[in-house]
């Protein structure tokens, strides 16, 4: 009996460990305290086309009351398959904002992401 425990929460913790790794966000400052250099990526996505087009829809969300004007966008596929997203805002646009427009266009259905500052 606790081998089994042990065995399915040892499972349960590197699935969790899996599927939150696989995952990326960061920004950081861009020439001075003003601008914001966003990158995202996400692994296993399908239909990276579709899910780039919902994330930028999301990103103009109008709930956002335009903290998050971009600039120098970009979305899709790399070499690795991962879906990865470049793009720059202005400092008002934060974490939670891109979280947010990241669970509109996959519903998390690929992992969630968590934002911060890069490293």
């Amino acid at each position: 009996m606790k081998t089994t425990i042990f065995t399915s929460a040892a499972a349960a913790v590197l699935g969790f460990a899996t599927s939150t790794v696989a995952n990326h966000c960061s920004w950081d400052f861009y020439e001075g305290p003003i601008v914001k250099k966003w990158l995202v990526i996400g692994s296993g996505v399908d239909d990276i086309p579709g899910k780039c087009g919902g994330f930028w829809d999301n990103m103009n969300n109008k709930n956002f009351h335009g903290a998050c004007v971009l600039s120098s966008t970009n979305c899709g596929e790399d070499a690795n398959g991962d879906m990865v997203i470049n793009f720059m805002s202005g400092s008002g646009c934060n974490g939670g904002h891109v979280e947010s427009a990241w669970w509109e266009a996959t519903k998390n259905k690929f992992g969630a992401i968590k934002c911060g500052i890069a490293k």
